[in-house]
């Protein structure tokens, strides 16, 4: 062994700053005189070795709780959020823990480029119970005192999306490597004029009158502002999880944040709202969520296919399937294979010929109107078959509803996760793929 290499093997930490490994520890022995410095080694050894242990192990995110409700107030209360109690894991390991609910007035004044805002907890300690000291160095509680305890209680704040400065001045970059809000597509297709509807927060489902546990109403739009669309080459993509690279340097795409929930002002009607589908959560492969099917237009699961209101009228027809996050952008010469298209989005026709004796019964293949479109703005996928409607106003019978997830992708490569169990949205049974099934009576002859 050189003496350079013999030399590093006597240092006593590895990496400096909220990463620091210690690498020494005491040896007791009869007879050793203690001090400050010695009673401390210990406390630093195990906890820089358990930070170590999670952020290499479990990586970071939210572990347990800390779920987001937004409560839009009105003239006499301001809009505030709730988040209730929880564990998370920064990037540096260390542990987050808010034993009781917080509540954070959102301020609209607040300086941000994008208006967009992120709720996030970041880790916090502070000196606390000051007692009577023989020698003092500190000047923070007077003369002969000391603080006896460390109290670790993390900070939940509302910040700008794209970053901010920090206590030393210095800017941290957030934005899309921290809280992706879309995958901006290639697309030559019309727009869907699509409204924020459904629930992408991954939420079971649940009934409209659902409250929290405080009696309040859980209502409210998550979807992603359109005032907040990122250029295509900035695609969430860039957060697969990459395995560790530098022991010294963490994977801390927030900064010292995690982030909990996105919340922005509706310009169109000046409220607010919250998103909670990037949330990082702790799973066993660290990855984000599965994308699951959120939202149906144009009819309802068991019920009539039905009309839906447009600034064009009504379209009887027009079915659409959203989904709680972007689909992967399919090249052109693929689409025949990938994505949605006339063999991953179907309809059939189970008809009851009410003229014939005996009412006789034949399945047949809806054919759109055109080929099924994608549309990347409102993560809608919309099928339309109003030619069928008029041809067949005479007929009694069910539509059948079929979207073969195995195909579909997701901006992360993963197909969706479709399954529609129990009949409850979000769609999905915690696996890649899967069928979405559904089916409506057709309406009645008179409006078709």
């Amino acid at each position: 062994m050189s003496a350079s290499e013999h030399d590093s093997c006597l240092e006593p930490v590895c990496c400096h700053g909220p990463a620091s490994i210690h690498l020494q520890r005491n040896r007791y022995f009869k007879g050793k005189f203690m001090t400050e410095r010695d009673f401390a080694a210990d406390t630093e050894y195990l906890l820089s070795r358990h930070r170590l242990a999670n952020r290499i192990g479990l990586g970071w995110g939210i572990a347990c709780g800390l779920d987001v409700h937004l409560d839009r107030g009105d003239h006499c209360h301001p809009a505030h959020v709730k988040v209730g109690n929880g564990v998370a894991i920064d990037c540096y390991g260390r542990e987050l823990v808010r034993c009781h609910a917080t509540c954070l007035t959102l301020d609209p004044d607040k300086k941000s480029k994008h208006g967009i805002f992120l709720i996030a907890i970041r880790y916090h300690e502070k000196e606390v119970e000051p007692v009577p000291a023989i020698f003092s160095n500190s000047e923070n509680c007077g003369c002969g005192k000391e603080n006896n305890r460390i109290h670790e209680c993390p900070e939940i704040r509302q910040i700008p999306w794209e970053g901010e400065e920090d206590e030393h001045g210095r800017f941290i970059k957030l934005g899309m490597e921290c809280w992706p809000i879309c995958c901006e597509e290639e697309s030559g297709e019309d727009p869907v004029e699509e409204p924020c509807e459904g629930k992408d927060d991954g939420t079971p489902c649940r009934a409209s009158g659902d409250h929290d546990t405080d009696g309040k109403p859980l209502s409210g739009t998550d979807c992603e502002p359109e005032a907040a669309k990122p250029d295509s080459e900035a695609c969430c993509e860039q957060r697969k999880k990459q395995p560790c690279q530098d022991l010294c340097s963490p994977d801390c795409l927030c900064g010292e944040w995690v982030p909990l929930a996105l919340v922005w002002v509706d310009k169109r009607t000046c409220r607010w709202e919250i998103n909670r589908v990037e949330r990082r959560l702790l799973r066993e492969d660290s990855r984000r969520p599965l994308t699951a099917v959120t939202a149906v237009h144009g009819w309802s699961h068991g019920g009539v296919i039905g009309a839906r209101e447009t600034k064009h009228g009504d379209e009887l027809g027009v079915l659409r399937i959203r989904f709680n996050r972007p689909l992967k952008h399919i090249p052109r010469e693929d689409r025949h294979r990938l994505g949605i298209n006339r063999q991953t989005f179907r309809a059939f026709f189970v008809c009851h010929v009410a003229s014939s004796p005996g009412q006789s019964t034949s399945r047949v293949v809806v054919e759109p109107d055109e080929e099924p479109k994608y549309d990347p703005r409102s993560r809608t996928a919309v099928f339309r078959m109003t030619k069928f409607l008029k041809d067949y106003s005479k007929l009694r019978g069910t539509v059948e509803i079929l979207l073969d997830c195995d195909f579909i992708l997701d901006c992360d490569g993963r197909a969706v996760d479709g399954n529609f169990v129990g009949a409850c949205l979000p769609s999905g049974n915690g696996t890649e793929g899967g069928s979405f099934r559904s089916w409506a009576k057709l309406p009645d002859p008179t409006h078709c």
